[in-house]
């Protein structure tokens, strides 16, 4: 028997549906359950998710291009929003520091090291500042989207330094 909501698939037991549709029409049905086994797994998930974008790395990569080509005017919003809430008072100072001669910098450092200082990849490099005291060339290391994410989500996470971020901070400038 075919399953009659997708119509391509083997349809099994009592319900008369294919196991990704009868699937789906749990979900549907049971939004408490689902979101409490959400809650219950997301760090399973989180690390299982974090562990396949380490493995499949051209994808990664792929799938940003084509999220930031889809979502470029929600991307700039977003910016300017967070540009306006520290002009307007709220880590003023932090904000100046990320922009005072940064921007030259930042050309300057992308040229000299050319590939992330943890795991040499090229593609969507980012300045991060070891500490937020000052725009130091020593302060400053070169990492991929992928890496800098990791660092940031390592430290909100442990509120400390981890071994990975500590490895960011000791890369030789």
């Amino acid at each position: 028997m075919i399953c009659p909501k997708c119509k391509n698939r083997e349809a099994k037991g009592n319900t008369g549906l294919c196991d990704p549709c009868r699937l789906k029409k749990w979900r549907r049905d049971n939004p408490k359950k689902v979101k409490d086994y959400h809650k219950k797994n997301s760090k399973k998930r989180n690390g299982q998710s974090m562990k396949w974008r380490e493995d499949h790395p051209k994808y990664v990569s792929e799938y940003n291009e084509q999220y930031y080509k889809e979502n470029k005017e929600d991307i700039k919003d977003y910016q300017r929003k967070y540009q306006n809430k520290y002009q307007n008072g709220v880590g003023n100072e932090k904000l100046k520091i990320r922009q005072g001669a940064y921007q030259n910098m930042r050309k300057k450092i992308i040229t000299d090291r050319k590939c992330c200082e943890l795991c040499n990849g090229d593609k969507f490099l980012e300045i991060h500042h070891k500490n937020y005291e000052s725009n130091d060339m020593d302060n400053l290391v070169l990492l991929c989207r992928l890496c800098h994410r990791k660092l940031h989500a390592d430290k909100r996470k442990t509120k400390k330094h981890t071994p990975r971020i500590n490895k960011a901070s000791q890369v030789k400038t």
